[in-house]
């Protein structure tokens, strides 16, 4: 049995999956309806983080998310900023702030595909800082100062760290991807049919 080919639309997701992995590296210009931003980077999240930022649905926090992860970003602002805001305002009105709200969500979702878990959900305290860990990890595995970690997008330390994580564990340990989701889905499906057969042969 080909899985890929056996189950819609598996194939594609996963094609899509890799393409979008190797794009990564690439660098390519992304945007949120028609506003350009940057790859999310760990400098970038640390400041989201800081400043409590998120791809919020009104105007001024949405504004101000795609404007810290515009590539014309800077802490003064001044003539980039008044022309990030219009393209913003364009971007509103031509397809609404509920629609923007959703495409920047489903961009910021898109940049942790390849993410770690959200773990067990066990509280415990931190004795360092999550960026802290990722600085350390890269500059012990292949000697990179705090900078170019900081500045290396997200989608690419993620796949940096599985490559760690697979090279350096003593069992391999087992990744989940976003195309997991298309076959989770279809065997859950298979599941519930199986169950209504067999109810009503019974």
């Amino acid at each position: 049995m080909n899985l890929p080919d056996s189950i819609p639309g598996y194939r594609k997701a996963i094609e899509d999956e890799a393409r979008d992995r190797e794009g990564a590296f690439l660098r390519l210009p992304e945007f949120v309806c028609g506003v350009r931003v940057e790859p999310l980077t760990l400098r970038r999240f640390t400041l989201l983080n800081h400043l409590g930022i998120e791809a919020g649905e009104d105007w001024e926090t949405l504004e101000l998310f795609l404007w810290l992860m515009s590539p014309h970003y800077t802490p003064r602002g001044g003539i980039a900023r008044a022309r990030h805001t219009a393209r913003c305002l364009w971007a509103f009105m031509r397809y609404g702030s509920h629609v923007v709200h959703i495409c920047a969500n489903v961009w910021l979702a898109g940049q942790f595909a390849d993410g770690p878990g959200a773990g067990s959900g066990e509280f415990r305290v931190d004795h360092t800082s999550g960026v802290s860990r990722q600085v350390d990890l890269f500059a012990a595995e292949y000697g990179w100062p705090a900078d170019r970690v900081l500045d290396l997008p997200l989608k690419v330390a993620f796949q940096l760290e599985r490559e760690i994580r697979q090279r350096n564990s003593a069992s391999k340990p087992t990744f989940f991807n976003p195309s997991d989701k298309v076959r989770t889905a279809w065997l859950r499906q298979q599941n519930e049919q199986q169950k209504a057969t067999n109810k009503e042969r019974n």
